[in-house]
Order: structure tokens, then sequence, then C-alpha cells
């Protein structure tokens, strides 16, 4: 039955009889149904799939979707057996029945093992253009990999920041440039003061910068930085240490 079926398929016009036989018999018949999953993308490609009867389609997953890559709709499409010529490969997509059929399924040694002895030099070609295939496989992963990357820090439509992970990393890089930073003892919604040790400068030990931020910034061994009226919140410094403080 299976035999009839392929015989006049376009995949196996160069076959011999005998060799059509041959083939069938290292595999097996396999029948799906509509929604099947014959094989899963990133297993090894153990087998080597051609389609007798029915529809199946080809997903592959990019990034957090799943899409239809490509469908075998026509008897002799073929997908996997890649273990035939590679000590180590995978499916490149999964297969799942979208209507119900027929499946040829050869195991890929099998496979391998036919095609070296039915035509060698064939197989050579196979094997250089199936690692030529795969680098290419490869280069196209890392650069979806590298696009998810970049889509991760990328500030969406609207103006809107992300939360979460992306603006923690921004409070890393910032902290980095930071000398050292402590709460403002009495200050409320988050304020912070920013400590950056300098040289002393005889010159400024004595002088004082105009009012800011509610207050006096002082500037010298021991002074203290408080509000208007010497009430507000602040700490000392010594050393000819500038305090600034810094809104966050």
């Amino acid at each position: 039955m299976l035999f009839d079926d392929l015989r006049g398929v376009f995949l196996f016009e160069g076959l011999s009889d005998e060799q059509l036989h041959d083939l069938i018999a290292a595999g097996d018949e396999v029948h799906f149904q509509s929604g099947d999953v014959l094989f899963q993308e990133g297993e090894a490609a153990d087998f080597w799939w051609v389609l007798v009867k029915g529809r199946v389609e080809l997903l592959r997953r990019t990034r957090w979707e799943e899409s239809v890559a490509g469908v075998m709709d026509r008897p002799g499409v073929w997908a996997g057996g890649f273990l035939a010529w590679a000590d180590q490969a995978g499916y490149m997509a999964t297969a799942r029945g979208a209507s119900p059929g027929v499946m040829l399924r050869v195991p890929a040694k099998a496979l391998g093992d036919l095609a070296r002895a039915w035509f060698p030099f064939g197989v050579h070609l196979i094997e250089g253009f199936f690692q030529t295939v795969r680098n290419m496989e490869a280069l196209s992963r890392q650069r979806e990999a590298l696009a998810a990357l970049g889509d991760v820090g990328r500030e969406p439509a609207g103006g809107r920041r992300p939360r979460g992970g992306t603006r923690r990393l921004a409070r890393v890089a910032r902290g980095r440039r930071r000398v050292g930073h402590r709460p403002r003892p009495g200050g409320s919604g988050g304020r912070r003061c920013l400590v950056r040790a300098r040289r002393p400068d005889p010159r400024r030990r004595n002088a004082r910068t105009g009012p800011g931020m509610g207050g006096q910034h002082a500037v010298g061994g021991g002074a203290a930085v408080g509000g208007e009226g010497g009430n507000g919140p602040g700490f000392g410094t010594g050393g000819g240490d500038e305090v600034l403080r810094a809104a966050r």
C-alpha cells in the first residue's frame, strides 16, 4: 500500500523498485491527526519524515512567540533526518498536523547507510551543503538573540519608561558614578544627600554658597548643613568636604 503511494512521488523517481522497497522496509508508516505533534524544534533530528498524505505545519519559536514557518502539503516533501549527515543536529522547527494524514518515518542512521551505498558522491555534496546551512542557521539565531537584548533597553512608544529590570539596571549604572550616598535624616519623598570627597582647599574653607534647596550649603571644618534658620535636616562634614544635595 505504501509502496503504491510513493512510487509516483517526485522524490523517489530516481530509485528503482528494489531501492524503494529497501527504504520503506527501513522505516515505518505513521498516521497522524490534526493537532498531533510529530517532532519538536531543537530535539535530535534522528528521523527522516516524508509526507505521504495530509497537511503538516512547521512552527518556529522566535523570542516569545510561535509562528508558522512553512507547510508540508505535497506528497514527497520531507523534513529532519539531519543525523544522517552530522553527529549532532536538531530539528529546525516543530511539526504539527493540520489535517489527518500519513508520513513515512525512516531512522536517520538507516537513511545515511542507504544513501552512501547508493550514491557516495551525492552524500559528499549533501554533507557540504548541510554544514553551510547549519552555520547560517546558527548565525541567524545569534542575531535574533542580540536583537532581543537590544529591545530590553529600548524605551517603548509613548514616552513611558519600562518598569522592572531595565530601571533597576539604570539605577545600578548611576550608582557606580557615586562616591557614596545615605538618606538625609528627617527627609521625605526619598531625597538623599551625596558626599563627594575632595582635597582641602584653604581658599574655600570659610566660603559660603547661596541659598538652594531650602537652606545654606556650608563648606569647612566640622560645619553643619541645615535648613533655613538652622532647623532643617542635615549632617556635618569635616576636612573641607563639599556637601551636595541631590533630589531623586
